[in-house]
């Protein structure tokens, strides 16, 4: 079952189903709804102030960050009436969990006589495609689900008061919003109804605090240095790693965090070996390479750089030349994926390896059938985002169903799901000051991370 709500001016209308096209499909989904309903938004409040991460991992597992005096931003947040206890243990009733969605379909911008789609809205209405065909697979496992969509409109203020929607509020879990700034603005509200607030996208680590409730699919940085510093600790010698930090000290924390990571996974190895670009290195031509390659094993630079691809090419080139010859290859970061500037001869040579949060192999089988279905139902190819739809749906309703809004208390080790292994992990707030209160968990992160090799001309699972 599915109802749609539409903060602005929301239509009268029925559904429209069995479209083959996606985009008539989901636009007259989200453009349908019942009679307009007022909506009670409260005075705003100021958010709580941000944490940075500190790498110290409890016994049991898990991350632990501690406050900052940066503050998080200056956008304001509503105050939403916080339920009973009681509907905190609420079980969902014979039509099965209801699920929130609030995503930016930009329906207050489209319009009948025109056949473009709004601008920026095709990741909402991809996810809720893949959604669909989720909620497809579950019936027919016997799970049943009510979806609720809502549209964001791409706007951090309808983001926040769409929280107070009083049949938002009835809901066991929320899904959304896709940018990080909206997710922030609606966590502050959304922590205050106790509703489980799952963020499908956004990897900032500054999104809340105190709330045990949000699980945050996609990897984060440190988990992404984590995967890094296991793989070359299981793979590598010491003396073949070298960390490569950049003159302006940009990745000095990525640096130490990683050198830090080793001391813990091989405290009796010799250090991974470390090389700062000299001030004169900053375009990264002429790089002086002595010293730096082993004889007779690979090397394998690791690269921190998640935001400069013209400095990540030059790098790759002056490698593939300083090498002459020698086994060497690179480690990067997950951004690297989206680089449109890097050269696939080069990235192929070297056999670069990345981490990856959320990846899909065509060769899987459940891919090609998610695949199959999706082009049978739409009539297109479908993208990262509908992948991930589909997993989270398959992912919570199951949950939701047992256990109601305490399902974040009943998270499996792992879920297989097309894109990730999905193994959330508590990510902890910092110790109180007086040492007597049990440290708090702040969210829940997924941090199952692959290890990817560029070869024939794409990144693949490394063999």
């Amino acid at each position: 079952m599915t109802s749609v709500q539409n903060p602005r001016q929301p239509l009268s209308g029925n559904n429209t189903v069995g479209l083959r096209f996606l985009v008539f499909v989901l636009v007259a989904l989200v453009l349908a709804s019942c009679d307009p309903k007022q909506r009670t938004v409260k005075t705003p409040t100021k958010p709580t102030a941000p944490t940075t991460i500190d790498p110290t991992v409890p016994k049991d597992g898990g991350i632990v960050i501690k406050p900052n005096e940066t503050d998080l931003d200056t956008a304001k947040v509503d105050v939403v009436e916080v339920p009973e206890v009681d509907d905190l243990n609420s079980k969902p009733g014979p039509e099965g969990a209801v699920i929130g969605i609030m995503m930016p379909f930009l329906s207050n911008q489209f319009y009948s006589s025109s056949a473009e789609l709004p601008k920026n809205s095709d990741w909402g209405l991809s996810y809720y495609a893949g959604v669909k065909l989720g909620l497809e697979a579950l019936e027919k496992e016997g799970q049943k689900a009510v979806v609720q969509v809502f549209d964001t409109e791409a706007d951090a203020s309808i983001s926040q008061k769409l929280i107070g929607d009083p049949e938002l509020q009835q809901s066991h879990a929320l899904i959304g919003p896709y940018l990080t700034k909206n997710v922030r603005a609606a966590a502050t509200p959304a922590k205050a109804t106790g509703i489980p607030f799952v963020v499908p996208f956004s990897a900032a680590s500054r999104l809340s605090e105190n709330y045990p409730r949000m699980l945050q699919m996609q990897p984060g940085l440190l988990t992404h240095l984590d995967g890094i510093a296991a793989y070359l600790s299981d793979n590598y010698e010491p003396e073949q790693v070298v960390i490569v930090g950049l003159p302006t000290g940009e990745q000095d924390q990525e640096v130490r965090y990683l050198m830090k990571q080793q001391k813990v996974l091989s405290p009796k190895d010799k250090p991974w070996r470390t090389w700062k670009l000299e001030t004169a290195d900053i375009g990264l031509q002429d790089l002086m390479w002595e010293d730096k390659f082993l004889e007779e094993k690979e090397t394998i630079f690791v690269f921190p750089v998640y935001k400069k691809p013209k400095l990540v090419l030059s790098f790759l080139s002056q490698l593939q030349i300083g090498r002459a010859g020698r086994d060497a290859t690179v480690f990067g970061m997950p951004q690297w994926e989206e680089f449109q500037q890097l050269d696939p001869a080069i990235m192929e040579d070297l056999g670069v390896l990345i981490t990856s949060g959320f990846h899909t192999e065509s060769s899987d089988y459940k891919v090609r059938q998610f695949e199959d279905a999706y082009v049978n139902k739409y009539g297109a190819i479908p993208d990262l985002a509908a992948y991930l739809g589909y997993d989270a749906i398959r992912y919570i309703v199951p949950l939701a169903n047992k256990y109601g809004r305490r399902w974040t208390e009943h998270l499996p080790n792992d879920f297989d799901g097309l894109t990730s292994d999905y193994r959330l992990i508590p990510v902890y707030g910092s110790p109180p000051a007086n040492g007597t209160d049990e440290i708090k968990i702040d969210r829940f992160e997924n941090s199952a991370v692959k290890v990817l090799q560029y070869r024939d001309f794409g990144f693949h699972d490394i063999k």
